[in-house]
């Protein structure tokens, strides 16, 4: 059977400086690399589309899952002193899941003042430690950057992001790629996006089972689906949601996760037969660039009363 690849591919920053190491070993290895200006941090990922795995579009995940690269003890030194409010801020308003990955260099290289700055060896290793809690980004040391490309790639393996479906004697079909794993997927980047505005995404009680996907900060129950802008539509008109919303026994909103271009509205309101109003949602991610809709992130925000 022919071999369904549908890969992960590493996005490299364009203003990344002196990266041949990283990229040589992409080469090297065969892995997949695409450059391109990101916000926060210097390496991410993408999902190609494959019509046979029902992903119509190219997915992007840099604004949920970046890695932040500094070449030397040196570099990271002057972002904690020189930079560090810049650098603090970068931290704020990066994603939920990062890490910081200092080549060059060893934690006993700091513990030792083996690097060339002033900055005092204690207060260096005391900024580490307290950028490590405070904005949850683990530290890395890489002392052979030649290993680098294969970090890279790792994390994002290791953070159950697959980078290959491989042809074997069986294969899903496609509606059960779009009818069952698209709608986990779909799911899972809501709960991504939530976490990351700091919210708490939790599963429904048991007797409430399947009413919605998830309840966030414990009061607003989400129904997440990942469809088509014209699928979405007729799928909120042709479903009764009175019973759902008064067995959840809270707020309610509809959210759709991919945004495709067209002249369908991002958010509307449809009024159901007992006279409450549903609040809907359409795209929480451009599916054309990537991008993080920010304005429907905070319409689902505003719902929570915490914008």
């Amino acid at each position: 059977m022919e071999e369904l690849i549908s890969s992960i591919v590493v996005l490299v920053d364009s203003r990344e400086r002196v990266n041949n190491h990283i990229t040589d070993y992409f080469d090297r290895k065969g892995v997949k690399y695409k450059k391109k200006a990101l916000d926060y941090g210097d390496y991410s990922f993408m999902v190609m589309a494959n019509e046979k795995l029902g992903i119509p579009r190219d997915l992007y995940f840099n604004k949920s899952c970046v890695i932040e690269r500094k070449a030397s003890l040196e570099e990271i030194s002057n972002n904690l002193t020189k930079e560090r409010d810049r650098f603090e801020k970068e931290l704020c308003l990066a994603p939920k899941t990062k890490v910081l990955l200092i080549e060059n260099a060893s934690y006993e290289d700091i513990a030792t003042g083996n690097y060339n700055t002033k900055y005092n060896r204690k207060s260096f290793i005391a900024s580490i430690h307290s950028f490590w809690f405070k904005y949850n980004i683990p530290v890395m040391f890489m002392p052979n950057n030649q290993y680098s490309g294969l970090f890279i790639r790792q994390y994002f393996e290791t953070n159950g992001y697959c980078t290959s479906w491989k042809g074997k004697s069986w294969v899903i079909s496609p509606q059960v790629i779009q009818q069952v794993y698209t709608g986990y997927f779909g799911e899972q980047v809501f709960k991504a996006i939530l976490e990351n505005a700091a919210c708490n995404v939790g599963s429904l009680p048991e007797k409430i089972w399947e009413r919605a996907d998830w309840v966030v900060n414990d009061k607003l129950y989400v129904d997440v689906k990942f469809m088509s802008d014209s699928d979405f539509n007729q799928h909120v008109n042709a479903q009764s949601w009175e019973q759902k919303i008064r067995e959840c026994g809270g707020s309610y909103i509809v959210v759709n996760v991919p945004r495709y271009a067209g002249n369908y509205s991002f958010t509307h309101t449809i009024q159901l037969e007992g006279g409450a109003n549903l609040p809907i949602i359409n795209g929480l991610i451009d599916v054309e660039t990537g991008a993080i809709l920010d304005k429907n992130v905070q319409a689902v925000l505003e719902k929570l009363n915490i914008v």
